[in-house]
C-alpha cells in the first residue's frame, strides 16, 4: 500500500515563500508598508534609526535607495508614490516589488523586514 503524503506546498511543487505578500497594488497608485517593531520582549519599541529600500524583484532593479525615516517609531508606516509604483517594462503585465526596512534598535540590535507585493499593469480602455 502506498504511503499517502501530507498536502503542504512543498510536496505540492510549490516555492515556500520566505515572506507573506502582501495585496497587490495598480501600478501608478499609490500604497504602504507597514512595520512594527519590538524589542527582545516582544514589546513594541522605537527603533534609535530606521531606514528603507524599494526593489523591483522581477528585473533585479533599485527604485529607491536608502532613505533614513524620521521619527523613528515603533510602528512605521511607509509611504510609497505613483512614481514609485511604476511597471519598468511597459510590455510587462506584472512585476514584483520589495520593501526592505532596516531599524536599528536601542541596544545596538538590527531587525529587517520585508514587505513584498505584486505591481500590476492598468489597462487602458
Amino acid at each position: 500500500m502506498r504511503k499517502r503524503l501530507g498536502v503542504n506546498a512543498a510536496v505540492r511543487g510549490f516555492p515556500v515563500q520566505p515572506f507573506d505578500p502582501h495585496p497587490a497594488v495598480n501600478a501608478g497608485s499609490s500604497s504602504y508598508a507597514r512595520f512594527l517593531w519590538l524589542n527582545t520582549d516582544e514589546e513594541p519599541e522605537a527603533p534609535a534609526s530606521i531606514r528603507y529600500r524599494l526593489d523591483n524583484l522581477t528585473d533585479y532593479a533599485s527604485v529607491t535607495d536608502w532613505t533614513a525615516i524620521t521619527p523613528a517609531e515603533s510602528e512605521t508606516l511607509i509611504t510609497l508614490t505613483p512614481a514609485q509604483n511604476t511597471m519598468l517594462r511597459t510590455w510587462r503585465d506584472r512585476q514584483w516589488m520589495q520593501v526592505t526596512a532596516e531599524a536599528t534598535m536601542s541596544d545596538g540590535t538590527v531587525q529587517t523586514k520585508l514587505w513584498v507585493y505584486e505591481l500590476i499593469a492598468m489597462i487602458q480602455p
